[in-house]
């Protein structure tokens, strides 16, 4: 049984997620307006965010209540909730060049097919070892 894919995206009206110093400060809330957290078993990011995905969420988790350096700003309640989800939900990092994921909930795959793969082989979310590069 295929799994779905479901995705939820903020983007801005150009269509990009930075501003032109790579800002994303137009972000101003994390809520779930469309509910769709408790249906998420596994998150899908390309390799191009993962770096930087990767540092936002775990500097809040390493301070929650701190100013951080990509918003200059404490982060809020729905950002550490999610910052709490992100690392207790498997991440798959579509990428041909990164090498390496250092955070325990991410793994690598390198191609779509992999990634569909990984999502057909289970009805639970896919398992996060071996990772490349560890």
């Amino acid at each position: 049984m295929d799994r779905k894919i479901i995705a939820a995206l903020q983007v801005s009206l150009d269509g990009l997620i930075e501003g032109p110093e790579a800002g994303v400060d137009w972000i101003d809330n994390w809520d779930d307006p469309f509910e769709v957290l408790p249906e998420i078993d596994t998150c899908i990011v390309g390799g191009g965010m993962y770096p930087g995905y990767e540092q936002y969420w775990r500097s809040i988790l390493a301070d929650p209540t701190g100013i951080q350096p990509l918003t200059g700003r404490p982060p809020s309640e729905e950002e550490v909730a999610y910052a709490r989800f992100a690392d207790r939900t498997p991440h798959v990092v579509l990428s041909r060049t990164l090498d390496a994921v250092s955070w325990k909930p991410a793994r690598i795959a390198r191609d779509v097919k992999e990634i569909h793969r990984l999502m057909s082989s289970t009805n639970e979310a896919p398992a996060l070892s071996p990772r490349p590069g560890t």
